[in-house]
């Protein structure tokens, strides 16, 4: 059965998760908040949740106590006990009742649509530590650029009660759509994966060349952008690829890139959604590789930011 809607009309952001005290996206102490839906489909996603446009379930089977009040609730017969996941996703629709009965959090739906007055109001919880630390709101994902109407009045709204605003974005965006709202944004921070445009659409299903524009447009528009490099291995910390990303650095007048190292913890959640993400078994660069990486970046004139904000 078809989920309950991509992005249903009037319903506000569809959002699967609102982190607080984070460190690591953007300056000072942050509330990030997770836009659910993304354009690509990178092969070592750490958010396989963040991908489908649409609510999800997922099952947690160390959890289920065996209790059957999801069963009874289901009014779609989407929950089998003779299934290892529990969930038919073929019959289900996302409607959250099974999470509402269950009593140990087995079963829980990703992702909750928010209006933007109440999305807002999550976000200003945390004005004291925003004050305190020169921190703010950065919005993440998936993509949050697919939900560009609505984010561009959650910036304003933000921007009218002096929170900081980031954005952690793919580059995959109608530029034209998304311009106004991505310069109301305080910083943005533009993740460039793999150049080559072949080896990008094989690795994340869209190729390189959209994004590639997208920054030169986001540069000539005077944004203040943070580029950023996740390094995973056997994809995008080849020599090959860190060249052609210095490449682009150095036409644009870039001078410094984050360097985000690969971990594998988003393993762990493609089979409580059922995800056709890969299971890549990769293992993490070592400091000294990620120091040889940050090494061919010093010596082209770049300095690097390793995993943290300065």
């Amino acid at each position: 059965m078809k989920p309950d809607g991509v992005y249903r009309t009037g319903a506000g952001a569809l959002i699967f998760d609102v982190q607080r005290f984070s460190l690591h996206d953007g300056p000072g102490i942050r509330t990030v908040v997770f836009f659910k839906g993304c354009p690509l489909h990178c092969a070592w996603c750490q958010n396989p949740e963040s991908i489908a446009p649409y609510r999800e379930m997922a099952f947690y089977e160390g959890r289920c106590m065996l209790s059957r009040r999801c069963s009874a609730v289901c009014e779609h017969s989407a929950i089998s006990y003779a299934l290892s996941g529990r969930i038919d996703r073929a019959a289900c629709n996302a409607c959250g009742k099974c999470a509402e009965a269950c009593p140990s959090g087995a079963i829980r739906d990703v992702g909750s649509y928010f209006d933007e007055a109440g999305l807002f109001r999550e976000i200003v919880r945390d004005r004291p530590f925003f004050e305190s630390s020169s921190g703010g709101v950065t919005f993440s994902g998936g993509e949050p650029t697919l939900q560009h109407r609505f984010l561009k009045g959650l910036v304003r709204r933000c921007r009218s009660e002096h929170v900081h605003t980031a954005i952690e974005t793919c580059g995959y965006f109608n530029f034209d759509v998304v311009r106004d709202v991505l310069l109301d944004i305080d910083i943005i921070l533009y993740d460039l994966k793999v150049v080559d445009d072949g080896l990008h659409g094989e690795y994340t299903g869209r190729g390189s060349r959209i994004i590639v524009k997208n920054l030169e447009r986001l540069v000539s528009c005077g944004a203040n952008l943070v580029v950023r490099m996740p390094l995973v291995p056997a994809y995008t910390a080849s020599e090959e690829n860190i060249d052609a990303v210095i490449g682009i650095l150095r036409r644009l007048g870039i001078g410094t890139i984050h360097l985000l190292p690969y971990h594998s913890m988003g393993e762990s959640k493609i089979k409580p959604i059922a995800s056709r993400q890969p299971y890549l078994g990769l293992t993490a660069l070592s400091g000294r590789e990620i120091e040889g990486v940050a090494g061919f970046f010093d010596k082209a004139g770049i300095a690097t930011v390793l995993n943290g904000w300065m």
